[in-house]
């Protein structure tokens, strides 16, 4: 059995994001290229819940891939797509969300947490040396 996986969209409702990382990730889950335990945290500002974001990755799917589109497979990938409402700067915006536990054991919620604050401290280092 694999080992967990989570991977972190930060800016989520982005336009990369919606133009390339969710087509992609989509697009390897159907080929059967993405681990079986994984787990897609999409971070953003909007005031949105994970069935509303299922529901903009849906319709970002359908604008992107079309026809190519697999719709017996969307179910599949939908589920593993969270959403979190969230800044980078507030060190427990994932810990303190409600279904955090469901998608996330202890060990990958601090090892989460630990690198998050790294990437806020880096961050603030690079802004305070412009």
């Amino acid at each position: 059995m694999q080992d967990p996986c989570v991977f972190v969209i930060f800016g989520s409702t982005g336009h990369l994001s919606r133009t390339k990382l969710l087509p992609s990730l989509y697009n390897l889950d159907v080929a059967g290229r993405l681990p079986e335990r994984i787990a897609i945290l999409c971070v953003g500002r909007r005031p949105w819940d994970t069935a509303k974001w299922r529901e903009e990755v849906t319709h970002m799917l359908e604008e992107r891939l079309g026809e190519r589109m697999d719709r017996q497979k969307l179910p599949q990938f939908l589920e593993r797509v969270h959403y979190f409402l969230g800044d980078i700067s507030d060190d427990d915006f994932v810990i303190g969300k409600p279904d955090a536990d469901e998608i996330l054991d202890a060990e990958s919620k601090r090892q989460l947490k630990a690198r998050l604050q790294a990437i806020a401290q880096e961050r603030e280092e690079a802004d305070r040396n412009r």
